[in-house]
């Protein structure tokens, strides 16, 4: 019981006399020192690295318990500086640091450390390369070193306490927590950001085990141009710090978290991103391990390892597997007509940088298609490409599905990366493949594409074509004597009679628009010297294309070079012809654009062309040969279109609205082509002759009996067919037209123009249809003195009809002309008479009247006119 007594004796013993012992040190630091004097060493030791600024601090504290506690409050360093880029803000400040040193961590020499910082900031403002505002705070002040005259005694001192600082730090652990980190910069080109660290932590930091650490971020960019860039960031991993220490291989694991993301040039919600990554730095050699996986949503992933030895960086492992359909969300939105479905982009490779310079090896592909809704063509575009990046060699192929077929595109260049050069004349050739083949493109699509039948199909025409079809029975001798009608044949409105030439005023005019067109144009072209076009070689081959219900082949060489593009050896096949194709395709600026092209054919079926021809054409047949030339003019406006509306009194609805708008451009096409085609032994379907021939006989009273009796007919077969003229986006003018027929014994022979329907100007085909059977000939002969019926087709755009009274007016004038010997010697019989019954109810003398008599026979009267 004693010896328990006494054991218990002496630890009461020791415990009191450990506790005087701190608690006099305590006592007589405390007392030694005041948190006074401590504010001071802190602010002087301060301004002599800062020696332009001003050094602030408000409060410093301590206190002495189961744990010692520092704490300082509102320190700030401003600088002294007044010059016009200097600002009042501080380089830094603390709003609260406080450090907790537990007490038997002092005893024992080791234990757990808080450090708390709240509210840090920190600014940094370049006013030139070499200047800024840390810089001009700093002074020329510099870390005075240590002074050679320093004692042997002190300098084993320093060493000692050296020593027991490493060996406390050793055998403790820290943790540090700083909140509300707020950290601003501003550049010499007027860049500048705002990174707010909500908290940055340090979870048991020591020399022996890991250390865990979290930094979470709210930075908010503010670019030159006054656009935002944000993003919401959270790093977690751990490390190793005596791995750093004692030179062992280093290894850490870190996860990034970027969310809420904000960029000027992307319009669709940026999904979260998360990244593991694994550090590995080798002591042996130096050489840096980053291996990286990320996460992108559903967007995809991308994953590869980065290898950093000396002055050689290498990305390997390279796998990026993203989303189109995601792709296009985020950066395209507006775009509606792309269906990615499941496809996806893909790259694989590496990258080596060395010397400065990058040397690619990367693959990449775009499967399994993806769908394009293209207007008016059915089904979609299909499209899947891949290709390759090594080092400068670009390799790319393009396959598309359409129309049943395939086009697939090969490009091949090389292009330096590492030099990259912004004038497009200086690029490498581009050179490029296109293999089009079993493509079947329907006659359906072509017309629709050519012609849009709903324009030519509205009440409106209707209206029209039965205001013109509206006839009467009227007497032959009554329409001689109406004034003859007036047709407009040009966009100049001009009225001109029937019978006078104003075709070849309308060509004249046109030619000498075009010409006037083409300087202005060519002008354009001089003065333009930028280069649209990078150079280039295109091989084109076609092969088993079905159009409409024939096959077309052929192949191209093409050659682009700054703004021109062009090809003088485009042949093909189609049907059973042959035929040439040069073209010149001419960048005149980013907005306008010039082709011109000629089209030679020989012996081609016309009947495989019938799917482009006009409605009321697109049943020709035959065999022709012919050319088009002539030119296209393409001109780009930008539009906008949106929700709109509202006054943009209100700034929110304003914004939306804006969001609304979507930028789109249109093209705008003025062709302006000459023909000239003759075909043989073929067939006019379309027209239906034999109608409009018996529509107009049957209102003419001296033919319609007779030719009713005889079953006159007349089928569309034709010998000779001969078109020549000039076409323009909204009119088809027809100089000559000849149509032969050796079977019917006709002839037809005309002009006129053709506008396209919503023009809603009045189209019209003027025609002499040639009799030589011996049927009509006869009877037109006998009546009008020719073997010819004069027609007319007028309507809105190809919806032409017979106009009757045209037809009525030219027989009755011809049939006037014929009779006027009659009438004439009629007239002067009567005006002998009228003369002799005056001149007796005068009475004159008889010399007068044998006088008269004498004159009266040699009046002329050729000038005289029936009718008009």
């Amino acid at each position: 019981m004693f010896k328990k007594n006494l054991k218990f004796k002496i630890v009461i013993a020791v415990i009191l006399m450990v506790s005087l012992i701190i608690g006099g040190s305590f006592f007589y630091i405390s007392s030694k020192i005041s948190p006074e004097e401590i504010r001071k060493i802190i602010i002087s030791t301060l301004s002599k690295s800062f020696p332009d600024a001003n050094v602030e601090l408000t409060k410093v504290d301590y206190s002495v318990g189961f744990s010692f506690k520092f704490k300082i409050q509102n320190l700030s360093i401003i600088p002294k500086s007044t010059t016009t880029n200097s600002i009042s803000a501080p380089l830094f400040s603390v709003n609260e640091a406080e450090v907790r040193i537990p007490f038997w961590a002092l005893i024992t020499g080791g234990g757990t450390i808080d450090i708390f910082v709240n509210r840090p900031f920190v600014e940094f403002i370049m006013f030139a390369k070499d200047d800024n505002n840390w810089k001009r705070a700093m002074g020329t002040s510099q870390l005075s070193s240590p002074s050679n005259t320093s004692s042997t005694s002190s300098l084993m001192t320093e060493q000692k306490n050296q020593v027991k600082v490493i060996n406390f730090l050793i055998n403790s652990s820290l943790n540090i927590k700083f909140t509300d980190i707020d950290l601003k910069y501003n550049l010499q080109n007027n860049t500048s950001g705002h990174i707010t660290l909500s908290r940055f932590l340090l979870k048991n930091l020591n020399l022996k085990n890991a250390t865990a650490f979290e930094l979470a971020s709210k930075i908010e960019l503010i670019t030159k141009d006054q656009a935002v860039i944000a993003l919401d960031s959270i790093i977690v991993g751990h490390i190793n710090i005596h791995e750093i220490i004692l030179n062992k291989d280093i290894r850490s694991s870190i996860v990034i978290k970027l969310e809420n993301m904000q960029h000027p040039l992307i319009k669709g919600i940026i999904p979260t991103i998360k990244s593991d990554i694994d550090l590995t730095v080798k002591r042996d050699n130096g050489n840096i391990l980053v291996l990286t996986k990320t996460d992108i949503g559903s967007m995809g992933n991308i994953n590869g390892s980065i290898s950093i030895l000396k002055e050689v960086i290498e990305v390997n492992e390279i796998d990026t597997s993203l989303g189109m359909k995601d792709v296009l969300e985020i950066f395209a939105p507006t775009i509606k007509v792309i269906d990615a479905n499941n496809s996806k982009f893909k790259l694989t490779g590496n990258v080596i940088i060395k010397d400065k310079k990058i040397l690619p090896k990367l693959d990449f592909s775009i499967q399994p298609a993806i769908k394009v809704n293209v207007d008016n063509v059915p089904g979609d575009l299909q499209t899947k490409m891949h290709g390759s990046l090594i080092r400068d060699d670009i390799n790319l192929t393009v396959n598309n599905s359409i129309f049943k077929g395939g086009v697939d595109i090969h490009i091949a260049t090389s292009f330096d990366i590492n030099n990259p050069v912004t004038d497009l004349s200086k690029l490498n050739v581009i050179r490029s493949e296109v293999s089009i083949a079993d493509l079947n493109i329907s006659k359906e699509f072509i017309q629709k594409a050519l012609y849009d039948k709903k324009n030519n199909n509205n009440k409106d025409d209707k209206s029209s074509s039965s205001a013109t079809t509206s006839t009467t029975n009227t007497n032959i001798n009554t329409i001689a004597t109406t004034s003859t009608a007036t047709t407009t044949f040009s966009d100049t409105n001009v009225a001109v009679k029937t019978g006078q030439q104003p075709l070849a005023n309308t060509k004249a005019n046109t030619k000498a628009n075009t010409k006037a067109n083409t300087k202005a144009n060519t002008t354009t072209s001089s003065n333009n010297n930028s280069n649209l076009l990078p150079p280039a070689t295109i091989q084109i081959k076609c092969s088993k294309v079905k159009i409409g219900d024939e096959q077309f082949d052929g192949s191209a060489n093409i050659s682009m070079k700054e703004n021109h593009l062009g090809s003088d050896d485009f042949n093909f096949s189609f049907s059973k012809g042959k035929g040439n194709i040069s073209f010149l395709v001419q960048l005149l600026s980013e907005t306008s654009k010039k082709v011109q092209w000629k089209f030679l054919l020989n012996n081609l079926n016309l009947n495989s062309l019938k799917s482009f021809l006009p409605p009321m054409l697109e049943e020709i047949t035959g065999v022709f040969t012919g050319k088009v030339d002539g030119d296209l003019n393409i001109t780009t406006v930008s539009s906008a279109t949106g929700a709109g509306g509202g006054s943009g009194k209100n700034k929110v609805a304003a914004e939306q609205r804006d969001q609304n708008i979507v930028s789109s451009k249109i093209n705008y096409f003025n062709h302006n082509l000459d023909y000239d085609l003759k075909i043989i032994n073929g067939e006019l379907k379309g027209i239906k002759i034999n109608e409009i021939i018996s529509g107009v006989i049957s209102k003419i009273p001296y033919v319609s009996e007779v030719i009713a009796q005889k079953n006159y007919k007349v089928n569309n077969e034709f010998d000779k067919l001969y078109l020549k003229g000039n076409s323009k986006k909204d009119s088809l003018f027809i100089s000559e037209f000849e149509f032969t027929s050796a079977k019917n014994k006709i002839e037809m022979k005309g002009k006129g123009i053709l506008y396209a329907a919503e023009t809603r100007k009045q189209s019209n085909i003027e025609l002499d249809y040639i009799d030589h059977t011996d049927i009509l000939a006869p009877i037109l002969e006998k009546n009008i003195g020719v073997n010819m019926l004069p027609l007319k087709l007028s309507g809105i755009g190809f919806n032409l009809t017979p106009d009757y009274i045209y037809t009525l007016e030219k027989l009755a004038k011809l049939a006037i002309n014929k009779n006027k010997d009659k009438l004439t010697q009629k007239v002067k019989n009567e005006l002998q008479n009228k003369v002799q019954d005056i001149l007796n109810k005068s009475g004159v003398s008889n010399d007068v009247k044998n006088t008269v008599n004498k004159i009266l026979p040699k009046i002329n009267l050729d000038g005289l006119k029936f009718g008009n």
